[in-house]
């Protein structure tokens, strides 16, 4: 299943996802650009998730991830912030 990523902090992110997601389920982000991030939804509004992050980022590794974001998809508005999965952990 695919998402979209809308923002993404040091400790949670919010993400657009077709799939119903529950509160409280664990997941697992993955992009070829990204690490494979653990995570767990804590709301949802519509195709909107909040998720928590297991694992919080240095605010240097977080600013690195999102400039590896931005260059990877130069360009290529359509596949800015997409994840190839969510996976269930």
């Amino acid at each position: 299943m695919g998402a979209v990523i809308r923002n993404l902090s040091q400790t949670g992110a919010r993400i657009e996802c077709e799939t119903h997601l529950a509160i409280d389920q664990a997941l697992r982000l993955e992009a070829a650009q990204l690490p494979a991030i653990q995570a767990r939804v804590r709301w949802r509004s519509g195709n909107d998730y909040g998720v928590v992050l297991d694992q919080t980022f240095r605010f240097e590794e977080l600013a690195r991830l999102v400039g590896t974001l931005q260059q990877g998809t130069a360009g290529d508005a359509a596949a800015a912030g997409r994840f190839e999965g969510v996976n269930f952990a």
